[in-house]
């Protein structure tokens, strides 16, 4: 997916998080496509998120922007910080859908 993409569906209209995109866009499309254990191949054998999912992806991105990465909780007296690296629960549910079952 192409951060152009990405910002627009988001309705990004600078370049102020363009390097941030560059990076985490092939990572989050590689996450979601190990989860959904789906490569996304369409009839030119080309790797395609659906349309849903793009959106999905952009909107994962978007609360991993707007939120302290994985900061779960914080505590003040004697510092203490813990970290949730899991997905969002909406990003899971959106993938479900696209599982595929391989038998080995």
């Amino acid at each position: 997916m192409e951060i152009q993409a990405v910002k627009a569906i988001l309705g990004i209209k600078t370049d102020k998080h363009d390097p941030y995109l560059t990076a985490v866009v092939p990572l989050f499309e590689e996450k979601i496509k190990v989860r959904a254990n789906n490569r996304f191949v369409n009839a030119e054998g080309k790797e395609v998120l659906p349309l849903d999912l793009q959106h999905t992806l952009a909107k994962w991105i978007q609360h991993d922007i707007n939120s302290n990465p994985g900061l779960e909780a914080r505590r003040m007296g004697d510092v203490s910080y813990n970290y949730d690296n899991e997905m969002p629960d909406f990003v899971r549910r959106d993938i479900a859908p696209h599982r595929k079952l391989r038998f080995i």
